[in-house]
């Protein structure tokens, strides 16, 4: 699928890609970032209407901190913990 120092790293299934690329929103020629974002504001709209004003705020902050978490931002030669 890609290549990292120049050694193949395989193929990927296709669920994972599906779900890593947005949809495969992440494939689109130009502005890809673009069109990643334009896609989460369609879900946080979608979940806007979905849930309460404080459930679309705990959903929020839940994601903020799980993404945060899960870039393994290494610190002394150890992983920061929020």
């Amino acid at each position: 699928m890609s290549n990292n120092n120049n050694k193949q790293l395989g193929e990927a299934p296709w669920l994972h890609v599906i779900i890593s690329t947005g949809l495969g929103i992440g494939f689109v020629p130009k502005a890809p970032g673009t069109a990643g974002a334009f896609l989460a504001l369609l879900i946080w709209i979608g979940l806007y209407y979905v849930l309460s004003p404080i459930g679309l705020m705990v959903a929020t902050i839940l994601l903020v901190v799980s993404s945060l978490l899960s870039l393994n931002i290494p610190c002394n030669n150890r992983f920061c913990v929020v």
